[in-house]
């Protein structure tokens, strides 16, 4: 009785109950899916994430206001890929897609890390044909274009050279890059793959380096022990973002 009491004149509050227009400016969409032989459901919805994401700010929605739920991992990934794929694709576009979620936001998912460790996988093993492919490849992820990996590092084999003897020499400066202190190594990779000029990569970068400076005062600071380490802990390193940051919030139902 006394609990009664004290909040006797407490009443549950709904918004636009104030006036008569906001009662009535509520708006709720539902819009079922159906796939067909040609597209599933998934498809279509990925077809439709941009113009829905373009009419509500057309609306003057902000970024940090929209928000995609999905029911699984894969799915959020999914819909990162489409949003990514079309800002790639439409660079002139007055819209805005920049989006954060769970995975975006672990360096491990990061572009410009992916490329980064995969340098100093091939500067660890330049013999390893695997580790040059995948070099190769998170190069041209990160920047949308092929390159003649000989002009960044030597080739690991003579005969990808036309000068066996430039090749060679090439072998012998990158290799001596080992020979660096860890952390010059590093600032140097960063700035001969073109890392610290991509666009929405700072903060992943800039996490990176922290954690490589964390690495090197309690760690043997060199790339073999640094790769070991990474593929116990990447998986738990994320960047950290202000909670007003204007972006599309991409989360699984659980959260």
């Amino acid at each position: 009785k006394y609990i009664e009491a004290v909040y006797f004149d407490v009443e549950q509050q709904f918004p636009g109950e104030s006036n008569e227009r906001e009662r009535d400016s509520g708006y709720v969409n539902i819009e079922l899916l159906k796939g067909d032989k040609e597209k599933n459901w998934q498809e279509i919805a990925m077809e439709r994430l941009p113009e829905i994401i373009k009419e509500l700010q057309d609306k003057d929605v902000p970024l940090r206001e929209i928000a995609i739920l999905v029911r699984r991992n894969n799915e959020g990934q999914l819909a990162a890929d489409t949003l990514a794929t079309y800002t790639r694709e439409n660079p002139e576009s007055k819209y805005k897609f920049d989006f954060i979620s769970n995975d975006s936001l672990h360096l491990s998912g990061s572009p410009a890390c992916r490329l980064l460790m995969a340098a100093l996988r091939y500067m660890n093993e330049p013999s390893n044909s695997v580790n040059r492919a995948d070099l190769a490849y998170h190069y041209h992820k990160v920047h949308h274009k092929s390159s003649d990996l000989g002009e960044l590092f030597p080739s690991c084999d003579a005969k990808h050279s036309p000068d066996p003897t430039e090749s060679e020499k090439r072998i012998k400066e990158i290799t001596s890059w080992e020979r660096r202190p860890f952390i010059e190594l590093v600032e140097k990779l960063i700035h001969v793959l073109g890392l610290n000029r991509l666009k929405g990569e700072f903060s992943y970068i800039q996490t990176f380096q922290d954690l490589v400076l964390q690495f090197v005062s309690k760690e043997r600071g060199d790339v073999a022990s640094f790769i070991h380490w990474w593929q116990q802990h990447a998986s738990k390193q994320s960047i950290k973002i202000p909670d007003d940051l204007d972006a599309i919030r991409i989360m699984t139902i659980h959260k």
